[in-house]
């Protein structure tokens, strides 16, 4: 049964690949929703703005005043031991102390696959005979006729479009997201939300296709009724692993330099974080059982004298680090990857977990040998 209070936020979820920013409450469940049954992949993150005039109490603090910079806070953020940077202006962020505003972003991705699932279920609930001819083609046949719907969505194959393909068989565009313009043909077009809603039937579409017929005008057998050649709509891919290196005492990530060795503070926390990834490794550990190391073990493990101060000597480099393993990958591969993804943060002291701290990321992380 389809959520009926939020019809009107179901149907821009999975008519838009937009981002809402504050959204109601009816937006979120509306996404939820969807995500339960698998139709879309939602993501809801925090986030801030480095220069915000608004903010009255951190803006004596800003550094550039037009640095609209919007910096993401993890659920687990605790200002007592997590650092925030402007990865733009590099400006140190306190958000709780200077009380910003916070921003709640929605994000809704399409799970093609799943929604194909959907729909060859409905096909199925029909009890017509249906065959799927390619992604997203599909030929129906019942009461002596024989149909095709196409998704246009999902239709990798262009040339199911052309005048050809569809002088064979009575034929429906079914249409998600894109919004065919200017079709040379008057094809009946009918929209997947009203599918989903059960405001119009498989079997109706069929029966109303079938009473139409095909088209009765052909005007040129090989001209495509699009202009452009539909993309392949593929599902996310999973991330690759990250390539580390170390080379004569500098750090390399994915063969760029990421921190020459006369960075000695940085160098020097990695390597405590670098010798136990690599004893785990050689224990054969599970990724979820690596060691994470707490401020106070790498304090240990650096002979810090007992007044030196941790924020210095531990938490700053290791926030360098990370912000940049992230611009400087940005910048030279286009690589989208987090902070996390090479030193995961995990927890922090006072936190629900048991355990907290540092380690090499052992789910994002390869080693690559030097020659």
């Amino acid at each position: 049964m389809v959520l009926q209070s939020c019809q009107e936020q179901i149907s821009d979820l999975l008519n838009s690949g937009s981002s809402w920013v504050n959204p109601n409450q009816n937006y979120i469940e509306a996404a939820r929703y969807l995500s339960d049954l698998e139709l879309i992949k939602m993501q809801e993150r925090s986030y801030i703005i480095c220069s915000r005039r608004q903010d009255k109490l951190d803006w004596p603090n800003i550094v550039d005043p037009y640095c609209n910079n919007e910096i993401f806070i993890d659920e687990d953020f605790n200002e007592a031991c997590d650092n925030i940077i402007c990865e733009n202006c590099n400006r140190d962020i306190l958000p709780n102390t200077y009380k910003k505003q916070r921003f709640h972003r929605l994000s809704a991705y399409l799970n093609p696959e799943k929604f194909m699932n959907w729909f060859e279920g409905q096909l199925s609930d029909t009890n017509f005979m249906w065959q799927k001819v390619e992604s997203g083609v599909y030929h129906v046949g019942g009461q002596g006729k024989i149909v095709s719907l196409i998704i246009l969505d999902f239709c990798t194959n262009p040339t199911f479009l052309t005048i050809d393909k569809l002088k064979a068989n009575p034929t429906v565009l079914i249409i998600l997201r894109k919004n065919p313009s200017n079709i040379p043909l008057d094809l009946p077009i009918v929209k997947m939300v009203d599918l989903f809603f059960q405001h119009k039937t498989l079997i109706e579409v069929f029966q109303e296709a079938a009473q139409r017929g095909v088209l009765e005008f052909i005007p040129n057998t090989l001209m495509q009724i699009l202009h452009t050649a539909l993309n392949l709509i593929e599902p996310p891919k999973e991330k690759e692993l990250l390539k580390l290196q170390l080379i004569e005492g500098s750090l390399y990530v994915n063969n760029i330099e990421i921190l020459n060795k006369k960075a000695v503070a940085c160098m020097r926390v990695f390597r405590i974080l670098f010798e136990q990834f690599l004893h785990d490794c050689k224990k054969e550990l599970l990724p979820e059982k690596h060691m994470l190391l707490s401020i106070t073990e790498i304090e240990k493990r650096l002979n810090l004298d007992p007044e030196a101060d941790p924020e210095h000597y531990i938490r700053k480099p290791i926030n360098t680090i990370q912000r940049t393993i992230k611009t400087t990958l940005a910048k030279k591969l286009g690589l989208n990857i987090e902070r996390n993804d090479v030193i995961q943060t995990v927890g922090w002291p006072g936190s629900s977990r048991k355990d907290h701290g540092y380690r090499i990321n052992p789910f994002t992380l390869v080693i690559k040998a030097t020659r």
